[in-house]
């Protein structure tokens, strides 16, 4: 509550940041980062817009790490 009193509804958010740990190591986002910033169709999909379905079946077909879509 201190966060909110503090940073107004703004420090909700950092209340609300606590989880797991990324799956990806930092090289592996880095990737994820720079493929998504492209079009899925050029990862090999047939789409022209990421979603969150896409970016779970990229993941787990690039660096084997399987996320569900409320992960993303």
């Amino acid at each position: 509550m201190l966060h909110v009193v503090q940073l107004g509804i703004l420090g909700r958010y950092e209340m609300m940041r606590e989880g797991m740990s990324c799956r990806l190591n930092s090289k592996q986002l880095a990737q994820l980062y720079a493929d998504i910033k492209d079009e899925p169709n050029e990862c090999g999909f047939e789409s022209k817009v990421w979603t969150c379905r896409i970016i779970v079946i990229h993941a787990k077909k690039k660096f084997d790490i399987q996320y569900r879509t409320w992960h993303v």
